[in-house]
């Protein structure tokens, strides 16, 4: 989803550089990335927050609570669960549908070891009425509230248009973006995306971040034309129907989120009868 190359021109540590080569270096690549990229305009540049509309999904499934999100957990069969680094796979190889929770401590961009917060020889620090404003949370709401339209990457506009042109960059990704919701309350509000990867691979994607700027992610991969390619739509928000009780497995990966360790995914695969993999 990041743009590493640039934003290591933004953060790293630029002590060799005037503020007029580096705003020069800044302009050069707002204008190359976001002002005259098509590809970045076709891929969900200009796609701002809209409404999220009703959707009921046909498939049964049931809710599961992972830090605060209600997550979709179709009734299907399983093929593997993995678990290493934070990340847990549940993937269903008939379905094609995989759901991915991630927990991501400590932020980081390939280059720009640490990503945040921002370091202080950087003009971008420098230049930063703010400097807690560059956080990624931040940035992401920012990100989704701008478009290419709301910067002219001018050399002289840099200082006053660097936190939307850091945010605009946020919005590359490896999926066309077709739209993005706040979904939930405001004590447990969430960034959901909704994508598509090449032409068959529908992507859902729900984003929060806690106090320390800790990352939480919930991603659901499916195919276009899957029962289930609608059903991200359903994350973080109360379920419209009442569903059958759930069977022990349910309730087994509600406490498996909740110990959020290996021996639990573990004893989870063993009662689904599926692979387990810790990688």
């Amino acid at each position: 989803m990041f743009c590493p190359t640039f934003l290591k021109v933004a953060y790293a540590d630029q002590s060799q550089l005037t503020k007029d080569q580096w705003q020069k270096n800044i302009s050069k690549r707002c204008i190359r990335d976001i002002k005259d990229s098509e590809l970045f305009k076709n891929d969900g540049g200009y796609i701002t927050y809209s409404p999220l509309k009703t959707t009921r999904v046909i498939a049964p499934y049931w809710m599961v609570n992972w830090e605060g999100f209600l997550v979709p957990v179709p009734d299907i069969e399983y093929s593997f669960i993995s678990f290493k680094n934070n990340r847990l796979h549940l993937h269903s190889k008939k379905e094609k549908f995989n759901l991915v929770l991630s927990k991501n401590e400590q932020l980081s961009i390939p280059g720009i070891p640490p990503f945040f917060p921002l370091p202080q020889s950087s003009w971008a620090y420098k230049v930063a009425k703010d400097p807690q404003a560059f956080t990624l949370r931040n940035l992401t709401d920012l990100a989704y509230r701008t478009t290419p339209d709301d910067v002219t990457c001018k050399i002289e506009k840099i200082d006053s248009e660097l936190s939307s042109i850091l945010a605009l960059h946020l919005k590359w990704r490896i999926a066309k973006l077709l739209s993005v919701h706040k979904v939930g309350d405001k004590n447990n509000e969430v960034w959901l995306t909704h994508s598509l990867r090449g032409k068959k691979l529908v992507d859902w994607e729900a984003r929060k971040f806690d106090s320390s700027n800790t990352e939480f992610n919930v991603t659901i991969v499916t195919t276009s034309n899957s029962r289930f390619s609608n059903i991200g739509a359903v994350i973080n928000l109360p379920k419209l129907d009442q569903s059958p009780t759930p069977p022990a497995w349910v309730e087994l990966l509600q406490s498996t989120l909740t110990n959020w360790d290996e021996k639990s995914v573990r004893q989870l695969s063993k009662v689904l009868d599926i692979e387990y993999f810790d990688q």
